[in-house]
């Protein structure tokens, strides 16, 4: 009986706390859901430019592509809308090399290389993801130049 008249007041000392708060300050308002941010699909786009080496030059402005597409899918699809055809060969351990575009072969002395914002990269185009604004070049030429 003893720890019953102890609690009993105690307990109603915190009942009647809880009942002042709730008529001092109110019904606490339930928090506003808030909706996730809408990101903005961004237009990914970027630049081609195709040089056969022939003062032949094909340029292909605001290609749109999808993000996680590499160099080589990009420019393969942009080219296709142009009926160009690329042709590729794949070397164990060293990717996917570009043999053809159009009607121009890689040979002895030239080859197809590519750029990107200027730079030469370096790793294959079946594996540089392409970024928004980048400015992609092809260039039927010799060694790095």
């Amino acid at each position: 009986m003893h720890l019953y008249r102890k609690t009993l007041p105690s307990l109603g000392l915190v009942l009647l706390g809880l009942v002042l708060g709730y008529l001092f300050w109110g019904i606490p308002e339930k928090p506003t859901p808030v909706a996730a941010p809408v990101l903005e699909q961004q237009a990914r786009a970027f630049q081609l430019m195709v040089d056969y080496g022939d003062d032949t030059i094909t340029i292909v402005n605001d290609v749109a592509f999808t993000q996680g597409q590499t160099v080589l899918q990009a420019v393969q699809a942009a080219l296709a809308q142009k009926d160009i055809a690329v042709a590729t060969k794949e070397y164990k351990g060293l990717g996917t090399m570009v043999t053809k575009i159009g009607a121009v072969e890689n040979g002895t002395s030239k080859y197809w290389q590519y750029w990107v914002n200027g730079r030469y990269p370096a790793v294959g185009a079946d594996q540089y993801l392409l970024k928004s604004g980048d400015v992609v070049e092809w260039k039927f030429t010799g060694a790095m130049q």
